[in-house]
């Protein structure tokens, strides 16, 4: 990318016009109730953008708050091992103020992290057959006993004894 001369700074311009544009639309969406409204501009922008290069962070800046915005570029690609830097490039701000402003918010992105990643393996063990190897992996872990750790630390048991739980309760609705 040049990142000198008139095509960088008509970029960089476009991009700050651009989330004026998604911040006036987001706002319009509070005020009015109308869900078929929301959907045809949603879709609209989207197809408009659709040529567009880093569309994606643009639309992410328009969320409300940091810990959304966060969530859903986890929410992405889940099994990626994100890292802070990661996101922050991708929302255009530091690391450090990126660490502020989920501060602010009483998180962090180690917990936004692991929360979504518990939320996924949980979905998995009750919705799957797959093995905790397998699951810790889909999770974003490389390493099944820090997996099983985290989960322990979360819900007071390891995700087998879970799996175990689950299943012996859905026999118990069957029978």
């Amino acid at each position: 990318m040049n990142t000198h001369g008139s095509e960088w700074y008509l970029s960089q311009r476009m991009r700050v016009e651009h989330t004026e544009l998604f911040n006036q639309l987001f706002s319009q969406f509070r005020i009015s109730g109308s869900n078929i409204i929301r959907e045809d501009i949603i879709f609209f922008i989207l197809d408009i953008f659709n040529s567009y290069q880093n569309t994606f962070p643009l639309l992410i800046n328009c969320l409300y708050s940091y810990t959304s915005k966060v969530e859903s570029i986890i929410y992405t690609n889940i099994s990626y091992n994100w890292h802070v830097k990661d996101i922050a490039c991708l929302l255009h701000i530091s690391t450090s103020l990126l660490k502020k402003k989920l501060r602010e918010e009483n998180t962090s992105f180690c917990r936004i992290k692991n929360q979504i990643r518990m939320r996924m393996a949980v979905d998995m063990l009750e919705k799957s057959n797959r093995s905790i190897d397998n699951i810790a992996r889909e999770c974003g872990y490389n390493d099944t006993s820090h997996f099983i750790c985290i989960f322990k630390k979360y819900f007071s048991f390891p995700p087998g004894k879970y799996k175990n739980r689950i299943s012996n309760s859905s026999e118990l609705i069957h029978e």
